[in-house]
């Protein structure tokens, strides 16, 4: 689902496999499965976010290795859809890490679109 940090989007300039297994395990979960853009895959919910994090390079598969910017030159166009892999198996969800450490998962109010989990 939609990657959300503090609220904001989040930028594919820079993110790659290693950067989504960062983030996946930095929410409990094992690995990512998949991660993409929304260049085939907009909602217009996203334009109710600013776009919050670019250039996301993780040096390993750990948060702390990462470095990003909060100055962007992206459109919601570029925003990171995630896939994470729990323990039973994928967990396809919006997630918003970093506030509060929460996550808005599967058909949450706010979002207009179908989840799997």
């Amino acid at each position: 689902g939609l990657l959300l940090f503090q609220g904001n989007t989040v930028c594919d300039d820079g993110f790659n496999d290693t950067a989504a297994d960062a983030i996946c395990r930095t929410m409990g979960y094992t690995d990512a499965i998949d991660w993409n853009d929304s260049e085939y895959i907009a909602f217009d919910i996203q334009d109710n976010y600013e776009i919050g994090l670019d250039e996301v390079r993780c040096g390993y598969g750990d948060w702390e290795s990462c470095r990003y910017q909060t100055v962007h030159d992206c459109d919601h166009g570029e925003d990171v859809f995630l896939t994470c892999r729990g323990e039973d198996g994928g967990t396809d969800c919006t997630w918003d890490w970093g506030n509060e450490e929460t996550m808005h998962c599967c058909n949450h109010p706010d979002y207009h679109y179908e989840s799997r989990c």
